[in-house]
């Protein structure tokens, strides 16, 4: 399963004919991306996958998307938590 995560685009670069962008995430290190969208400006919302960027989002779907990422966050550790418990003797 891949999942995709919601960032702001820091800055734009060319390099070699691609085009990269720095993007900026609340809860992890910034990450240089290959991007598929065009016309892309520092300060846009995107949408990230395996590297790449994918699309641009809006804010209220970053939104979203932050707040379902929580949740399953939240759901998979519960799930270590209850397999962690059932291993102890």
């Amino acid at each position: 399963m891949c999942l995709s995560t919601a960032g702001r685009v820091a800055s734009i670069e060319e390099r070699g004919g691609i085009l990269l962008a720095s993007v900026e995430f609340e809860d992890r290190p910034s990450q240089l991306c290959m991007s598929y969208v065009a016309g892309l400006m520092p300060g846009d919302r995107v949408l990230v996958a395996g590297g790449a960027v994918l699309e641009r989002i809006d804010e209220e779907e970053a939104l979203e998307r932050a707040s379902f990422a929580d949740i399953l966050l939240r759901a998979f550790d519960e799930v270590e938590a209850v397999h962690e418990g059932g291993n102890e003797s």
